[in-house]
């Protein structure tokens, strides 16, 4: 999947940044942004190091472009910036539940997500909903600041 252009192990990328991010309205100072191809890759790549970001991963064409523009941030390349963001969560944040649940279908899945997890939380199991509401967790489940509270409290639900 990685380019051989990148010749940094992503497991050393841990070691390098503090956190990973996507959205770059939300990019904390360290973090790692994955500029995910669009036709604003570029904009958001750039403003994602305005913010603070310490590296970028990025497409070729998006890579080369933000060496030119910005010679001093790291930019890890790679083949396909949305097929990598598996990958770096997994390593970034590797506690994960071993337990999880999807909801699918046309209508009231909000609805029954926010059921089991409010259920879950009753029947004192640490839980978390993460959807189109946003991250819902069981009371007294601290969440750490995060530009991907999704990751985290599917960390923080574990057992």
């Amino acid at each position: 999947m990685l380019e051989q252009s990148v010749t940094i192990d992503m497991d050393q990328w841990v070691e390098m940044y503090t956190g990973l991010s996507q959205d770059s309205r939300s990019v904390m100072a360290g973090d790692l942004f994955i500029a995910v191809g669009c036709e604003a890759a570029l904009t958001h790549a750039l403003d994602a190091v305005e913010a603070g970001a310490r590296g970028v991963v990025a497409e070729p064409e998006v890579a080369s472009q933000l060496r030119r523009k910005r010679p001093q941030v790291p930019v890890h390349i790679v083949r396909s910036a949305r097929d990598i963001v598996p990958e770096l969560a997994i390593r970034f944040y590797p506690q994960q539940p071993s337990i999880s649940a999807a909801v699918t279908g046309t209508n009231g899945k909000s609805s029954v997500v926010s059921f089991l997890q409010q259920l879950w939380s009753y029947g004192e199991y640490p839980a978390a909903s993460i959807g189109t509401l946003g991250v819902t967790t069981s009371p007294g489940l601290m969440l750490p600041p995060t530009n991907a509270p999704h990751l985290n409290a599917l960390a923080q639900a574990r057992d």
